[in-house]
């Protein structure tokens, strides 16, 4: 029987960041939801890409299918299996493609031809890692496997065959030369907040501008705080501890999965004076915590603004 592919979910094309990152499943309910959602949408295999600008769910099929209804599905399925933390957007801000039309998205999302910068040198690490989470948790397998690996040899092509790959672009390279700035002005260590993979990369690139810089990864699970305080050379402390540190931080760089903000404004005086980098999705702080007495904020939408204006 044919193979058949969908991809449906939501990105940057058709919602808003606050709307991709309400989609997510919070880093530790994703084992847990994906066999779930596998099963109610009636697929043979699954892969989860959640990054800072899509949400999307990767489906392999035999026989007949429909991406809208399957769309309505994934609407009704997530908030219930996550205990309300997740909730697709208004389906017509929702991304539903089967067959060729999923097997040509996940090549452009792959080679970073689909991106809000293109040629973001991340994304291809996140897809893989992505197929990785979806085969150590069960819900991929031999069909989706031949389809990612085309897809990787792809992005490397273009990597490689095109001009795409000399001027490489991120969140993290666009915030770099602020982050840099800041940590040659300022004494004092740097808080991580948040341990998945955008945290990870967020100390990674605190140890290449300073490699003797302290770094305190706080968290709200123990053991993925200590496991990313022990790469980075850091100390790990509950996510909660934040509101009592008095260790006078350079800068404070948030990247966690959170439905909802975890600094408000009274947080961020206390904190201040600082430079707050906003890497979550949604937005892990506040409306008004920018205009915060001895508070400099950047966060996603000003990067953007800023690689736009510069390009």
């Amino acid at each position: 029987m044919m193979r058949r592919y969908v991809v449906i979910g939501c990105n940057q094309t058709g919602a808003g960041p606050e709307e991709v990152g309400r989609a997510q499943i919070p880093a530790d309910a994703v084992a847990g939801a994906l066999p779930g959602l596998k099963a109610e949408l009636g697929a043979q295999e699954l892969v989860y890409l959640a990054t800072c600008h899509r949400t999307e769910f990767y489906l392999a099929y035999e026989g007949p299918l429909c991406p809208g209804r399957l769309l309505m599905a994934l609407s009704s399925a997530l908030p219930r299996l996550t205990g309300g933390a997740s909730s697709l957007p208004a389906l017509e801000k929702c991304l539903a493609e089967h067959e060729q039309n999923a097997s040509r998205h996940l090549f452009r999302v792959t080679a970073a031809l689909d991106s809000l910068m293109p040629g973001d040198n991340q994304i291809l690490g996140q897809v893989k890692e992505a197929f990785r989470l979806a085969s150590d948790f069960g819900v991929a397998g031999p069909r989706l496997s031949a389809l990612f690996t085309q897809a990787f040899r792809a992005a490397k092509r273009v990597r490689t065959e095109t001009g795409l790959s000399r001027h490489p672009v991120s969140l993290l390279s666009l915030a770099e030369r602020r982050l840099g700035r800041r940590l040659a002005a300022a004494a004092g260590p740097v808080a991580v907040v948040g341990a998945g993979s955008m945290g990870g990369l967020a100390a990674e690139l605190v140890r290449k501008l300073d490699p003797a810089r302290g770094i305190v990864v706080f968290n709200r699970g123990r053991e993925r705080g200590e496991a990313l305080a022990a790469r980075c050379g850091g100390t790990f402390r509950p996510l909660e501890s934040l509101r009592a540190s008095a260790d006078g931080f350079a800068a404070v760089i948030t990247a966690a999965s959170s439905p909802a903000p975890l600094i408000d404004q009274e947080l961020a005086a206390f904190l201040a004076p600082t430079f707050l980098l906003d890497l979550g999705m949604p937005p892990n702080l506040a409306p008004g915590c920018g205009k915060v007495e001895g508070i400099e904020h950047v966060d996603q939408v000003a990067l953007r603004l800023e690689a736009e204006t510069n390009r």
